[in-house]
């Protein structure tokens, strides 16, 4: 699977606490080896982000990507919940 994050996603990794990058590795790892894990509470978004997909990170914290093709997606956004949604 390929993984591309656009600017602003980078932006929003590179203001998380260590703790929370480190889990966001963890569940990138994981979402490569099965992206229909459980774990990552993977669903379809609506509204402002419809057509995107969420994954759980940690706790409150969620990555939005877009599904380019069945092996290749685009991280738009990574924070709290409020911070993506609001």
């Amino acid at each position: 699977m390929t993984i591309d994050f656009s600017k602003t996603a980078l932006k929003h990794i590179a203001k998380l606490s260590t703790s929370v990058r480190n889990q966001l590795t963890k569940r990138l790892h994981l979402f490569i080896d099965d992206p229909d894990s459980p774990q990552l509470h993977r669903h379809k978004l609506k509204g402002e982000y419809n057509g995107y997909v969420s994954i759980n990170i940690s706790g409150d914290y969620r990555l939005v990507y877009k599904e380019l093709s069945p092996n290749h997606v685009y991280v738009v956004a990574i924070g709290t919940h409020s911070q993506i949604y609001s």
